[in-house]
């Protein structure tokens, strides 16, 4: 059963999700942060029968597997009292989790979805906020690689080099997480910068056209090979496999 069709109207609403995954509850806070929808977190399943019971919320996603009682139990407590029981309760399952629909019923569950529900949505909102320079010094091949692993491995936020200090900030305030300083093992930030070949010495090999992440490289083997500029995101990549050494990083001006 989709979220939105449990929470919609026009009204003011508020959703109690109990859920120990601090990705999950970023997630679903991104998902309604557009709408009217007041969102409350807790991470077991004791403080979510504590919180529905003060704040009366207009819909309860709760995680089968999370400490204290579990989704079903928290789902029993709330059909079991007066003041509550109209309250649709949702049941959240991973991918990996047994999922008990006799006990749901029972439960009086409204029924469950399953994780990571929207995890693209926040895989897609770290990304944007990368520099798209697809340089891999962060150990990853390109920024959406690394956007997979901070979100699914909470790897940390600071190997993007060149992001910078901006972007680690940008990301922890996303994430809520810690920031650390910029991880020199993964490089220095540098001015901004676009490789240029020296055309005369091309040689044709087309040995940069396969090490460009971007396509900003014009050419064919044999022939001359030119940068696009403006598609040019300055990764350094194309320089390395140069048999000629003919192309040089300049500063953008």
């Amino acid at each position: 059963m989709p979220v939105a069709g449990c929470i919609g109207g026009n009204m003011a609403k508020t959703l109690l999700l109990a859920d120990d995954s601090v990705t999950i509850q970023k997630v679903v806070n991104i998902s309604f942060a557009s709408e009217d929808v007041t969102l409350v977190t807790v991470d077991n399943g004791d403080d979510a029968i504590a919180r529905a019971i003060e704040t009366r919320p207009d819909l309860i996603l709760a995680d089968v597997v999370m400490p204290g009682k579990n989704g079903y139990e928290v789902c029993e407590a709330i059909k079991a009292n007066p003041d509550l029981a109209h309250i649709p309760v949702l049941l959240l399952t991973g991918t990996f989790e047994a999922f008990d629909e006799e006990r749901a019923n029972r439960a009086g569950a409204a029924g469950h979805v399953a994780k990571p529900f929207e995890a693209q949505m926040l895989v897609e909102q770290v990304n944007r906020l990368l520099p798209q320079t697809q340089c891999g010094q962060c150990g990853y091949a390109g920024c959406r690689p690394y956007a997979r692993a901070i979100v699914g491995e909470h790897v940390e936020l600071n190997r993007c080099a060149p992001g910078g200090e901006a972007t680690i900030f940008a990301l922890s305030e996303l994430l809520n997480r810690v920031p650390a300083p910029p991880d020199v093992n993964y490089g220095t930030r540098k001015p901004p910068m676009v490789a240029v070949i020296d055309e005369d010495a091309c040689i044709g090999c087309a040995l940069c056209l396969q090490a460009c992440p971007v396509d900003a490289i014009l050419g064919a083997r044999r022939y001359m090979h030119t940068i696009i500029e403006p598609e040019c995101t300055g990764c350094e990549l194309c320089v390395a496999p140069c048999p000629v050494d003919c192309i040089r990083m300049h500063a953008v001006t």
